[in-house]
């Protein structure tokens, strides 16, 4: 979608799940180091870059790519909470992240966590 900013401080964990996660989604942490997907207008942790049976790879810092829903966020700024189906969406409650790159055509979005 993107040129890659690999390697942009990124810091990544390997979660469990019980949810159907898959990459380029927002992920939220439950208990014992469980990935949800988060409920609408809930922060989320990281985005997913990677899933393998039931074990997700979120990315907690750095580069990641994700889907939005809803209004388009624009480069700079925004403050982002899950949609309750694995997507960003702008929400007063969320993160502020920086959003790179903007793909309006395709609904998704490049973030710094």
């Amino acid at each position: 979608m993107y040129p890659k900013l690999t390697g942009f401080d990124t810091k990544e964990v390997t979660l469990y799940t019980d949810s159907n996660i898959t990459p380029g989604m927002t992920v939220a942490l439950a208990a014992d180091s469980t990935g949800i997907v988060p409920a609408s207008g809930e922060k989320f942790c990281g985005v997913c870059t990677d899933a393998r049976g039931r074990y997700i790879t979120v990315a907690l810092k750095g580069y990641a790519e994700a889907a939005y829903t809803g209004t388009a966020p624009t480069v700079g700024y925004n403050t982002l909470a899950g949609d309750g189906k694995g997507n960003a969406v702008l929400n007063e409650n969320g993160r502020e992240l920086l959003v790179a790159s903007v793909d309006t055509s395709g609904k998704r979005i490049a973030v710094i966590l």
